[in-house]
């Protein structure tokens, strides 16, 4: 979206342009563009909303922990393990090199009005899933089972749930205020990350993550504003184990500078954690208290893994 676009917009609606882009990369080359490594450069702006299908498509250090995880959880269960023998993130990759080869046409039933559709289901399909799925234990726990379907050609349980995934997501994230705090706060701070080469996505997700920065209005950052929040405070820091977005090491690193912190991890779960078991009582008494070496969190040992399910009537009893 350029600056002039930006101007367009009086409201604060978003208007999705119209698509001038309807060739297609087919595996034979009929269409005159055909599957070949190198060949083509994808541009991704992510200040539209509907950028995400296409970013995402490659893995996220944060999803991979999760997926590694999950996949480890699996193996220790024998109900599971026989089920499901190939590594989760193995099985996904295969399916992802599958469909950015040739992109299958599927009828599925639309999960919100039951209605018959039919779309195409490609890699960034499966890794929307993935990513959004991986949010929470309880649908975490459907990957391996839908992956391994989609491993066999059988993709509607891939198209009906990630059509279910996206339209519950996509009036969540504000874009606006998104952009203020990205491009005041980070933007011009942006370094090569020589870990990012090893990664699908590289260094040119952080490039494209602050492109609107170049049009957008932003804000100035405190002196200091940049160095690592320390403090005498007492600091109760709660993380997910599996949270692909924010990982438990996120919260150590923070930890660190807090002298009177404690960093939960609450086991088997994902992102958000305030409100999972005794955490709430736990908050509770931290806020009356003050201290937080001084709860008692062994409550949070009743959390656990929320096992995968071996087929859609759920996992084995």
């Amino acid at each position: 979206m350029t600056a002039a676009q930006f101007a367009e917009v009086k409201d604060g609606s978003f208007v999705r342009q119209p698509n001038h882009f309807r060739d297609r990369i087919t595996a034979d080359g009929s269409s005159g563009y055909p599957v070949e490594p190198g060949r083509y450069v994808l541009y991704v702006c992510l200040a539209c909303p509907w950028a995400h299908r296409s970013v995402i498509v490659r893995r996220l250090l944060g999803l991979e922990d999760a997926l590694a995880l999950q996949s480890a959880q699996c193996q220790q269960l024998p109900a599971c393990r026989a089920r499901f023998p190939t590594d989760l993130r193995t099985q996904l990759r295969q399916v992802m090199a599958t469909l950015e080869t040739a992109p299958v046409e599927v009828d599925y039933r639309d999960p919100g009005t039951g209605e018959a559709r039919r779309d195409a289901v490609t890699a960034d399909t499966l890794t929307t899933l993935a990513f959004v799925f991986s949010y929470a234990p309880q649908t975490s726990a459907l990957l391996p089972l839908v992956i391994d379907e989609a491993a066999q050609g059988r993709y509607a349980p891939l198209m009906a749930l990630t059509r279910m995934a996206t339209a519950s997501v996509s009036d969540q994230m504000t874009r606006g205020m998104q952009w203020s705090v990205l491009c005041a706060e980070d933007a011009d701070r942006l370094q090569a990350d020589v870990g990012a080469a090893d990664t699908v996505l590289g260094a040119e997700l952080a490039r494209m993550f602050f492109a609107p920065c170049a049009v957008w209005p932003a804000g100035e950052r405190p002196p200091g504003f940049d160095q690592p929040f320390q403090s005498e405070l007492p600091t109760l820091l709660l993380s997910g184990e599996l949270d692909p977005v924010t990982p438990p090491r996120y919260g150590e690193r923070v930890a660190a500078h807090l002298p009177h912190g404690r960093h939960l991890v609450l086991q088997g779960q994902g992102h958000g954690a305030m409100a999972l078991g005794c955490m709430p009582k736990l908050l509770g008494q931290f806020i009356e208290s003050a201290n937080a070496e001084a709860l008692d969190a062994d409550c949070l040992e009743s959390l656990s893994y929320v096992p995968p399910f071996t087929s859609f009537n759920g996992w084995e009893p």
